[in-house]
């Protein structure tokens, strides 16, 4: 935080995963609170501080998470890959603390995104899209996912760049 508030930058992307549920959070001394637990506390400590330090800010919540491993499924179901999709409403963890992230940045005077349309579809989220892989395990996309959306990435962040947000 000390090298963010020297550096002042002109723009900061937030990103984050989550693995605990809310409960299993533990507040952190010095943290604010206020905000429904420690974990949406600590992040509206760590938004009101890069809104102090940096020129802009983004954040960018989590992606969706396929329920099976996927290149394991793609290569047991190589004819029929639909099987390896993660129905939407599995995929999202822990979907109302993403939306109270969500809303949490925004009120913070962070530009917020959510990522979910750049890998699901209306109810699913393919393991496989056109010919590509989406995912290398269950955490991380493959590489050339990455490339592949990186225009909608910057779709995204440009505009937050150019003060439009």
């Amino acid at each position: 935080m000390a090298q963010i508030a020297a550096l002042h930058p002109a723009l900061v992307i937030v990103t984050e995963a989550r693995y605990l549920e809310e409960p299993e959070a533990r507040p952190l001394a010095g943290v604010p609170t206020g905000h429904g637990g420690p974990w949406l506390n600590g992040l509206a400590a760590a938004f009101r501080f890069l809104d102090r330090s940096a020129s802009r800010a983004v954040f960018i919540s989590d992606v969706p998470t396929p329920e099976q491993y996927p290149p394991g499924c793609v290569s047991r179901h190589p004819s029929d890959v639909q099987q390896c999709a993660t129905k939407l409403t599995a995929a999202i963890r822990l979907p109302n603390v993403k939306r109270d992230e969500l809303e949490l940045a925004r009120s913070e005077h962070v530009d917020a995104v959510d990522p979910t349309s750049w890998f699901c579809a209306a109810t699913t989220c393919p393991a496989i899209v056109g010919n590509l892989l989406v995912y290398r395990n269950i955490a991380h996309m493959e590489p050339s996912w990455s490339r592949f959306i990186a225009p909608v990435l910057a779709d995204a962040i440009v505009p937050v760049m150019q003060g439009a947000g």
